[in-house]
């Protein structure tokens, strides 16, 4: 016959009570008592391990390689090459017929290079001396071997030369 047990006595989820928990305590200890307090067994072959080796097994871990590289890339931000006006594109040409005619003028050029993963590109700066301005093949090359097509050039800065500013 079952004990109806009052619908206000303390219990945990299972529905065990107060008594119920303190008789199981008794039970555990006169069953295990003698062990409990034991030292742990430990195999004198081999090392125990340190606090942080054991807590290393718990450290987060990455569960799809290379997916961490995949959002930064995603989060990337590109810029959008801006189309020039036929003014803008007239200037730019004769400040090239202008360098061309100089002799390893300083100049700064505003480059878009274009991104080799997505979308988009970015705008850089090459300053150095202008070898050679080629029409032909649309190459600015640099005095340090650098390259740059011409179609990729906004922007281009003559600078004046140091002879140029005695006169």
């Amino acid at each position: 016959m079952s004990e109806k047990k009052p619908a206000n006595a303390w219990h945990d989820v299972r529905g065990v009570t107060y008594e119920e928990l303190r008789s199981a305590e008794e039970t555990v200890m006169k069953r295990y008592g003698d062990i409990i307090d034991a030292p742990r067994p430990q195999d004198p072959s081999r090392k125990h391990a340190s606090a942080n080796s054991r807590a290393a097994q718990f450290l987060p871990f990455a569960a799809l390689t290379g997916f961490d590289d995949e959002i930064a890339e995603e989060g990337r931000l590109t810029d959008t090459r801006i189309e020039l006006s036929e003014e803008q594109k007239e200037q730019l040409d004769r400040t090239l017929q202008e360098a061309e005619t100089m002799v390893q003028p300083e100049v700064t050029a505003v480059v878009f290079e274009e991104d080799a993963l997505k979308a988009g590109g970015a705008y850089v700066r090459k300053h150095g001396f202008l070898k050679n301005v080629d029409f032909v093949n649309g190459i600015l090359q640099f005095t340090d071997k650098t390259r740059i097509p011409i179609h990729a050039v906004v922007d281009l800065y003559l600078h004046e030369s140091p002879e140029e500013t005695d006169q």
